[in-house]
This record gives structure tokens, C-alpha cells and sequence, in this order.
């Protein structure tokens, strides 16, 4: 991995931007999020046929889950029709709330360049260079994690051609009148499943990104609220005169309202994404676990399965950190010597108080957060699966 580059805060900065365009423009997916594209149309075409290509390798998914003839077929094409099923949920979200995405990353982005007052512009300065950081390993993390599935899912069976001369792909699924050993079906269905796996890999890079950065955002924006706090209130009547209190706690409301409003929209547009990957994860564990039992050669499978639930991993514990940070910013007000403020002052932080108490995390759909409570709570339903699964297919060993 290349190393973290230094961060300075020279106007216009703005690592996040810089970096989505990077991605977009490689995909052909700028047009969506308002990019200056290079062509418009050669956009356009690039999305409409990456979709055809996946809703292609669904319908072929589809026909292979209806025809699966074992326990060991039904259990690779559960995992790829799940898998299917939950980048074509996210191209759609992707589509649909495009605006709201394109909100997140300017919010984001303005957060390094946004004009404060210059007596707090060092707190922000500081925390900043590290979140801009953090953030730049995390969607590395997450590129390299996606685009490393594609070599590991089809180089295995090149190297199964070499070896006993057989011709493969990676998921050999039947279509209607044309026969298996019909060497162009084969080409057919390696590179539909290429493009298919290309495309599902880049629109959860670009959701998963998003996400990402928003919630180590809104976290740093949260601490940077925070340590203002501290400072305008501890200093109150010594640096900083009555006015000058009340323009500041002014500037510092905006800034948690901001953050309030940014955690409720992602709620909206992240909601059937959380659950589409939590239920994703939940069939990849408990279906790869059988075809690693009766296939020790699956290694793509268990690839697809790594790389997902700890992404799923990454998402639940920054949506606990930042949970936890919404409501612990009420501690950090209550440490600080609020209580020798003027009355109306006192009012104004003890709202903030209550507001921040009262604060929720992300969830799916309603009734499944983003937390590491949930995250443990799959990882035990699927372990429960899995040792169903282990007495059903051994269970004459038992005997």
C-alpha cells in the first residue's frame, strides 16, 4: 500500500473530491455524482451495459438456483445470487440518491475549507490532517479489497485449464439450448461473469466509500465541536467578551445541526444498503461454509466472503464510534464550566445536552443498526447455521 501523504490545508483542498473523481472517471461512473465529464454519452453507455451484464449474470444465477441439483450446487448459487441481488440493490440506491450522495462528499469536503472563526481554526487544523488521513486508508482499504477479487476469482480456473486441460469458468451455469461442451459458451460465460463481477465491484467501492467517509467525518466534525466548546466556554470572560460568546456558540449549533442533519440523511439513503450487505453476509457465511466442506478447492468463495463481512466489520465499528460520539458529546459539554456562563448561555449548552442524548445511530430499515452489537449478533446467527449445517451434512458420522 502506497504510503499516506501529508495532508496541507491550502485552498481549494480537497482530498475527498479529488479522490472520488479519480474513481468515477476510471469506471465511467462520474456522470451520476455531477462531474465535469469528458463524454457524457460514453458514460452513459459504459452504466448501461455493466447493468445488462449484471442483470445478465442474475438471470443466469436465477436459472442455476432453480436447477441446482445438490446441496453443494444450491449453496454456490445461494451465494451468487445474493451477492448479485445486493450490487444491483446498491446501483439502484446509487441511481435514486444520487443528489444525497453528492451532498455527502461536498459536506465532507467543505469541512477542510470552510471559513471559521481563526481562534478554533487550529483545533480544526489538527484533528482534520488526521481524519483526512484515516480516510485515505480506509477507501484504499476498501478499493484494493473489492478490486482483489476479480484476479482471485478468475485466475483459478486458468490455472485449472493448465493443469488437467478442462475448460471452466468460475460459476459454469447452464443456458437453454446450447450445450456444455460448445467451446463459445464457455467464452460466453467467462466474460459475462467478468463484467458482471467488475461492475458489482465498482458500485459497492463507490457505496461503501461514501459511507465510509462520511461516518470518519461527521466523527472528527463531532470532536472538533467538542474541543471548540471547551475552548469559547473555559475561556469565557477572559479571552473571549459577551458578544463575541454568543457569535461563536452561533458558529458551533450550525456545525452540530450540520452534523445532526448529515447523520439523519445518511440514515435515509444507507438504510437498505446496511441491511441488503448485513443479509448478504449472513448467506455468504452460512453457504460458503458448505461448499468449503464438500469442495476444499472453493477459494474464490471464501475470498468473497473475507472481504465482505469485514467490510461489514469496518462499517459496524465506525457506526458505533460515531454513535458513541453523538451522545458523549453531552459529557464533554457537562465537563466544562458551563455553569458560569450567562443564563441564556446555560440554556442554549443544556439544550445541546439533551439534544445529544437523545441521538441514534444509523440503522437498516428500521430495526437493524449499525453497531458492533449487530455485527456479533451475525457473526453468532451464523455460526449457529453453520453447526447445523455440520451435523445435517455429517450427520451419518454421528451415528
Amino acid at each position: 500500500m502506497a504510503s499516506i501523504p501529508d495532508f496541507r490545508f491550502k485552498s481549494p483542498f480537497n482530498p475527498i473530491q479529488i479522490f472520488f473523481e479519480n474513481i468515477t472517471n476510471i469506471i465511467g461512473y462520474d456522470w451520476l455524482f455531477g462531474y465535469t465529464p469528458i463524454n457524457l454519452r460514453r458514460q452513459q453507455i459504459i452504466f448501461v451495459i455493466f447493468s445488462g451484464i449484471l442483470i445478465l449474470n442474475m438471470t443466469q444465477m436465477k436459472n442455476a438456483l432453480l436447477d441446482a441439483s445438490s446441496i453443494g450446487h444450491l449453496a454456490i448459487n445461494v451465494i451468487l445470487f445474493s451477492a448479485a441481488t445486493y450490487s444491483c440493490v446498491v446501483a439502484v440506491i446509487l441511481a435514486k440518491y444520487s443528489k444525497d450522495f453528492r451532498f455527502l462528499i461536498d459536506w465532507c469536503g467543505n469541512l477542510y475549507t470552510k471559513k471559521i472563526d481563526a481562534r478554533i481554526s487550529h483545533i480544526r487544523d489538527e484533528l482534520f490532517k488526521e481524519c483526512a488521513a484515516q480516510v485515505y486508508l480506509f477507501l484504499r482499504a476498501t478499493n484494493y479489497g473489492y478490486k482483489s477479487l476479480i484476479p482471485i476469482i478468475f485466475t483459478f480456473p486458468l490455472f485449472m485449464y493448465l493443469y488437467d486441460s478442462t475448460i471452466m469458468t468460475p460459476f459454469p451455469f447452464h443456458i437453454p439450448y446450447l450445450p456444455h461442451d460448445y467451446f463459445p459458451f464457455y467464452q460466453f460465460n467467462y466474460i459475462s461473469q467478468l463484467g458482471g463481477i467488475y461492475f458489482a465491484a465498482c458500485v459497492t467501492i463507490i457505496i461503501n466509500s461514501i459511507l465510509i467517509t462520511m461516518l470518519i467525518h461527521a466523527k472528527y466534525q463531532l470532536d472538533f465541536i467538542d474541543g471548540s466548546i471547551k475552548v469559547i466556554v473555559n475561556e469565557a470572560g477572559t479571552t473571549f467578551e459577551l458578544s463575541e460568546i454568543e457569535f461563536m456558540m452561533k458558529i458551533v449549533i450550525d456545525m452540530h445541526v450540520d452534523v445532526l442533519d448529515v447523520v439523519k440523511i445518511s440514515s435515509k439513503i444507507f438504510s437498505l444498503q446496511i441491511l441488503s450487505l448485513n443479509l448478504m453476509c449472513y448467506f455468504l457465511i452460512g453457504f460458503t461454509y458448505i461448499v468449503v466442506q464438500i469442495d476444499k478447492s472453493s477459494i474464490y468463495f471464501t475470498a468473497v466472503t473475507c472481504v465482505n463481512v469485514l467490510q461489514l466489520g469496518f462499517f459496524s465499528f465506525l457506526g458505533a464510534h460515531l454513535f458513541y460520539r453523538l451522545t458523549d458529546l453531552s459529557v464533554g459539554i457537562y465537563c466544562t464550566n458551563w455553569y458560569n456562563l450567562s443564563v441564556k448561555h446555560q440554556k442554549t449548552l443544556q439544550m445541546m445536552m439533551i439534544r445529544s442524548q437523545k441521538s441514534k445511530a444509523l440503522s437498516a430499515a428500521g430495526f437493524i443498526d449499525l453497531s458492533l452489537i449487530s455485527f456479533l449478533n451475525l457473526l453468532s446467527r451464523s455460526y449457529s447455521f453453520c453447526a447445523l449445517v455440520q451435523v445435517i451434512l455429517f450427520e451419518d458420522e454421528h451415528i
